[in-house]
């Protein structure tokens, strides 16, 4: 996957110029293509900025948590795996 474009920043002013102005236009004027349009604005509309931003860093964190909690839980089943196999 390409890395990411365009910033949290530019997404929101990018979204709130496409409500003073027609969505297709924004999309020309930008590149992008409606889909991608559609995706941003059901991920960050009616936030700011800020809001945004510390959205990013929750939903990092909370994926590196559930990582964690994977491989935490495979460590348990080998365990539990091995306890059964040698009778202990």
């Amino acid at each position: 996957m390409a890395g990411q474009k365009y910033s949290i920043d530019k997404i929101i002013q990018i979204l709130s110029e496409a409500k003073m102005s027609s969505m297709s236009s924004v999309c020309r004027k930008y590149s992008i293509c409606a889909s991608t349009f559609y995706r941003w604005q059901k991920h960050y509309s009616g936030f700011s900025s800020d809001q945004a931003k510390k959205l990013v860093i929750l939903e990092a964190e909370n994926s590196a948590l559930k990582k964690i909690l994977a491989e935490k839980e495979l460590e348990n089943a080998t365990l539990r795996d091995f306890i059964k196999k040698n009778d202990l």
